[in-house]
């Protein structure tokens, strides 16, 4: 029930404001931006991630999360480079901290914008290393896997590797159903779709349907 989630959110993030806890609303903004992200709104998702950052300091253990969520802004400005460098940084800030979670969401977000400037090594040992970040998790909190392992696959994809990218998007798919994650699912699936659509164009079509069906949902 993402509507009543939302308003929870919200009224619990305002009434810290008003109580003065900084840290507190701090943490209310993170979780808004978390949820413009899921429902496809990148712009204001930022928005939340500079004001939390704004509210709890460059130094505080989440600025590795909020940097590496912060560079998607970057990437949709169009700043290729700016989103390299922050995403780097948020991974270098994560490794520091010992927090694999944040390591390996900015391990996918390096590897998805250096496919974009072409550095395919630097996006396939980043991919690895974000699944193999993600897996130190207890199993409840793994629940970025799916999404190392489909840049995986994208990573092989373009480089032509399409066996290697059909057995990495299989275990991120197979790993996202064992955890009922459909978001993830439907992300891998438009992913295959679009990536190795000339292998098997039916089982592309079959994949872009059923992640159609759980977006439109």
């Amino acid at each position: 029930d993402r509507p009543a989630g939302r308003a929870t959110l919200t009224a619990g993030r305002m009434a810290l404001a008003a109580a003065g806890d900084v840290v507190g609303e701090g943490y209310g903004c993170f979780l808004e931006g978390l949820e413009d992200l899921g429902e496809g709104r990148l712009a204001s998702a930022v928005v939340w991630w500079d004001r939390s950052r704004d509210l709890l300091g460059a130094d505080h253990p989440i600025e590795g999360f909020n940097l590496a969520n912060r560079s998607l802004g970057a990437y949709q400005g169009g700043d290729l480079r700016g989103a390299v460098a922050m995403a780097e940084r948020a991974l270098a800030t994560a490794q520091l901290s010992g927090s694999p979670r944040h390591e390996g969401i900015a391990g996918i977000y390096v590897s998805f914008f250096n496919v974009w400037t072409g550095d395919f090594e630097r996006a396939g040992l980043a991919a690895r290393h974000a699944c193999e970040a993600i897996a130190l998790l207890p199993e409840p909190d793994r629940y970025d896997l799916p999404l190392a392992w489909g840049q995986v696959g994208a990573v092989a994809a373009v480089r032509n590797q399409h066996d290697h990218s059909m057995a990495a998007f299989e275990t991120g798919l197979a790993v996202a159903a064992s955890f009922a994650n459909e978001w993830h699912e439907a992300i891998l699936r438009a992913g295959r779709a679009d990536l190795l659509e000339t292998l098997d164009p039916l089982d592309a079509l079959a994949d872009a349907r059923r992640a159609r069906s759980y977006f439109e949902r």
